[in-house]
């Protein structure tokens, strides 16, 4: 998270919700409105919701959702951003209450730990069909990208047919066609994702590759036998270590 949060969209829309969760503030007598609600765990089956929390709700939804907009445009890996949403919004909130709510709120020591994950879970159903629907976003992308690679592996090139092209292919470079090789790389790189939960970033530190070769490996353009796909290749295969955890950011 500490990599998007130096992005514009996410630093714009921080600023816009400090300045609409201050004007609140300034305009509100919250620490009485704390007085009135001592006991926000309570033991009633629906605790009201004082107007700092309401603030603080709106506040986190705002900032978790720019993080995973911005990640939703970046990621390739849908499993693995369902669960960088949990996460995502987990954080914010906490953050959110420790920061700026928990002054208002005049509960003892113990029972803090129960309000903040009570304060989470608000944050999360709140923001829940917009993560249903990034999510969706997401899944369906990689449908698609899935569909195009196996349509065009089972597309002749113009006159050719698919048999054909790859017998030139083979007699001039000794390789499979590019679209058989993009099928087959990107099987690969997504069976390596979801086993090892990291990102194309990572994988492209590991091989010291930028990420345009990356793509341009994964559509089938780099031959098999270059040094770029050879030093991806080693990462899926375990040659080549990937980073530290400590550098996975992103």
């Amino acid at each position: 998270m500490r990599s998007l949060a130096t992005r514009l969209a996410v630093l714009e829309a921080s600023a816009a919700a400090e300045i609409v969760f201050h004007s609140e503030a300034s305009a509100a007598d919250w620490a009485e409105s704390a007085v009135q609600n001592p006991k926000l765990s309570g033991h009633s089956p629906q605790p009201s919701i004082p107007p700092h929390w309401e603030a603080g709700i709106r506040y986190a939804c705002t900032v978790s959702l720019a993080f995973l907009v911005v990640a939703a445009e970046e990621t390739d890996n849908p499993t693995r951003f369902e669960r960088f949403t949990q996460q995502c919004v987990a954080n914010v909130a906490g953050t959110t209450y420790q920061q700026k709510l928990q002054p208002y709120d005049l509960v003892p020591a113990k029972e803090r730990p129960e309000i903040l994950a009570r304060f989470q879970r608000r944050v999360h159903s709140a923001a829940a069909r917009t993560l249903a629907k990034l999510n969706l976003e997401i899944w369906k992308r990689q449908s698609d990208r899935l569909a195009e690679l196996r349509r065009s592996s089972q597309e002749p090139p113009s006159s050719m047919t698919t048999a054909d092209f790859g017998c030139r292919q083979s007699r001039e470079t000794g390789e499979s066609p590019p679209v058989q090789l993009a099928l087959e790389r990107e099987t690969r790189l997504q069976a390596f994702l979801r086993e090892h939960d990291v990102s194309i970033a990572a994988i492209c530190r590991a091989a010291n590759v930028h990420k345009a070769d990356m793509q341009r490996w994964r559509h089938g353009k780099i031959s098999q036998y270059s040094t770029m796909s050879q030093r991806i290749e080693k990462v899926l295969s375990g040659i080549t270590p990937l980073a530290s955890p400590a550098r996975k950011k992103d």
